[in-house]
């Protein structure tokens, strides 16, 4: 037990009872340094939090020590910049060949161009998230000798101001980028020879005045072994609207496989392992009919659109169900013969992780639990004859619902499975933020 007499008696004698306010000042803006350094990852953001000069003054002799302390190691560069008048940029600027990862946010006075930087030997990983100096763009692109990480965010040059034709596309192995440069990325051959992952954010959405139609080629994609489309449900943008037919997903789907006499062999020889449906709205049946097109996939991520209410609950954004039991029977693989005799095709027959995020109110756990017991075989004959048909067992399912608790009772039946080594994991009504976020199945 602490003596509190004790302990009054040694703090007596003590100079400093309170630190003075300049003393405090001091510490927080230290603490809060908007050149935040940790280990090879600098993030730089403006304004500073109190813009004195005496404090601006101090975050630049810290950024200079952070950086005299990291020596050659390679950066990861963080920067958010409304001004180029800044000593702390100006240092970040003249690093740039130890530059390993960039992430850029320029957001900078009309006519305002940034610093060319000619000698990026070790960059590897660009992120432009907003910047509308296109030359900056190009130069930062055919100065990147090792790069092969490429994300474009809403940057009005992509397209029009001939981003995408500076690209290194002999480099990109993975790819992220918004429908319109996507349209554009498509437009023209070659692009996605080296492609092993590839992201389309906002895939429903165009312009008002624009056709949801485009001239999408072929593209001979053989390495390409992860794709993921990114929707938004959103009904309240100004200049977008979404696109009811999902034009582009077929538009891309459509270039990398098609049906070939009957079989589901693919075209361009693709074969995707990995495939991700991000806060999806279309129908089921239009998820059917891209899995009937990737028999090769590994993994399967479909999440349904969820929010959060000012109350802090989840809540579903769309109407349509996604996550049906008509989608679950079709992915489920069937022990009852046909009128034929015949035993049906099995759905991805070598799926081995599935990660679902369903609305609570429309989710039928029966059909969920019924699909991964027929995905589980438990008798080593069974195995047998699965794997000479082709079919291979699932390693591992994550489910997450929305809105309210699963039948523990119907959950329950999944004991066997779990005890046999297939990894089952499950968050509903009460499941943190991470959870509904999901693994990142790479």
């Amino acid at each position: 037990m602490v003596d509190v007499e004790k302990a009054r008696a040694l703090l007596a004698p003590a100079p400093i009872r309170k630190l003075p306010n300049e003393m405090l000042l001091e510490i927080f803006a230290h603490l809060m340094s908007q050149s935040v350094f940790t280990g090879g990852h600098l993030a730089f953001t403006q304004p500073p939090p109190t813009p004195t000069t005496r404090t601006t003054q101090n975050f630049l002799i810290n950024l200079q020590q952070h950086l005299l302390l990291a020596g050659a190691v390679p950066l990861e560069i963080d920067i958010r910049a409304t001004s180029l008048d800044d000593a702390r940029l100006q240092e970040v600027m003249s690093r740039s060949s130890q530059w390993k990862t960039l992430r850029l946010r320029f957001k900078l006075r009309s006519g305002e161009l940034i610093p060319h930087i000619t000698h990026l030997p070790s960059l590897e990983t660009l992120e432009i998230l907003q910047c509308e100096d296109t030359t900056f763009m190009k130069i930062l692109l055919k100065s990147s000798p090792k790069l092969h990480t490429l994300r474009l965010g809403a940057v009005r040059g992509a397209v029009r101001g001939g981003i995408l034709a500076h690209v290194p596309w002999n480099q990109i192995i993975n790819l992220s980028v918004h429908r319109r440069p996507c349209v554009a990325l498509f437009s023209e051959p070659g692009r996605c020879n080296k492609l092993q992952s590839l992201r389309i954010a906002y895939a429903n959405l165009v312009h008002r005045t624009s056709s949801p139609h485009s001239t999408i080629i072929s593209q001979n994609a053989t390495n390409l072994r992860k794709l993921t489309f990114s929707f938004s449900a959103r009904n309240d943008l100004s200049q977008l609207i979404t696109d009811p037919d999902y034009t582009l997903v077929a538009d891309v789907m459509s270039s990398l496989t098609a049906p070939v006499l009957g079989t589901l062999e693919l075209v361009s020889g693709c074969l995707l392992t990995t495939l991700v449906l991000d806060d999806v709205t279309f129908p089921d049946e239009d998820i059917l009919m891209i899995l009937t097109r990737t028999p090769s996939l590994l993994n399967l991520t479909i999440r349904e659109p969820i929010s959060f209410s000012s109350e802090g609950s989840q809540t579903s954004e769309v109407e349509t169900n996604v996550i049906t039991p008509n989608l679950l029977e079709q992915v489920a693989v069937s022990r009852t013969p046909n009128s034929s005799g015949n035993l049906r095709s099995p759905l991805v027959p070598k799926l081995a992780h599935i990660w679902l995020r369903a609305n609570g109110e429309s989710f039928d756990e029966t059909a969920f639990v019924d699909m991964i017991l027929s995905r589980w075989l438990a008798e080593d004959i069974e195995r047998h004859i699965a794997h000479a048909a082709g079919l291979d067992q699932l390693v591992a399912a994550n489910l997450c619902v929305v809105g309210r608790q699963v039948d523990r009772e119907v959950w329950g039946k999944l004991d066997c499975v779990k005890r046999s080594g297939m990894k089952v994991k499950l968050w509903d009504e009460d499941f943190p933020k991470l959870g509904m976020l999901g693994p990142e199945i790479i």
